[in-house]
């Protein structure tokens, strides 16, 4: 993991400041609840059957709409997770 920096946030639905922490992972380490720079928050990732060698399905959720994508597993991608 590369970074650790650690910022507040509120969290819209709670009015509160939230301690949150910037990390760079794979995208098959990506938890539930994360949330990516665009401001998506990840629902899901899985590798399935269907899903070709080498990547993950990747469900993101923002303002009450869903999509998929495909990213590569090993692709870095930088999201904010709450601190621990």
């Amino acid at each position: 993991m590369a970074s650790n920096v650690t910022a507040f946030a509120a969290r819209p639905s709670e009015g509160r400041p939230v301690m949150t922490q910037s990390h760079k992972l794979p995208a098959r380490a990506l938890l539930n609840g994360d949330q990516v720079g665009s401001g998506e928050t990840i629902v899901s990732v899985s590798a399935g059957v269907r899903t070709p060698r080498g990547k993950v399905e990747v469900t993101l959720e923002k303002d009450g709409r869903c999509r998929r994508a495909l990213w590569g597993a090993y692709t870095l991608i930088n999201v904010r997770r709450d601190a621990q």
